[in-house]
């Protein structure tokens, strides 16, 4: 799973996915929606376009199983490093993807070492 941002809570996560071997595509693919989920929950929404903008994506790299998630909107990591604006939707705030992965984590890693059993 690759996520970009500086904190802490992402390179952990990346650090612990990237020690777990034989991931499978579909597990990705579920850890991938856990997070997407509860990243929905947090991203402060006025259009709906940036909410709509998120994306998740399995690819095998250098023979590994890599996960993406993001968003596409342009305006989007200004809006999740804001941690000054005031949000409208109960429930969103400012690092919403950061909150939703470090939410996600205990979970997401469980996951992925059920599905490289098989």
């Amino acid at each position: 799973m690759r996520l970009t941002g500086t904190s802490v809570v992402v390179a952990n996560l990346n650090r612990e996915v990237a020690g777990i071997e034989h991931r499978s595509k579909d597990g990705m693919w579920m850890a991938l929606a856990i997070i997407n989920r509860k990243a929905g929950y947090y991203t402060p929404v006025d259009t709906g376009n940036l909410v709509n903008s998120r994306y998740t994506n399995v690819h095998e790299r250098n023979g590994k199983i890599v996960g993406e998630i993001g968003y596409t909107a342009a305006y989007a990591p200004f809006v999740h490093e804001n941690t000054e604006a005031s949000f409208r939707k109960p429930g969103s705030c400012a690092k919403f993807l950061e909150r939703a992965v470090a939410e996600s984590h205990r979970w997401v890693v469980q996951v992925l070492k059920q599905s490289g059993k098989v």
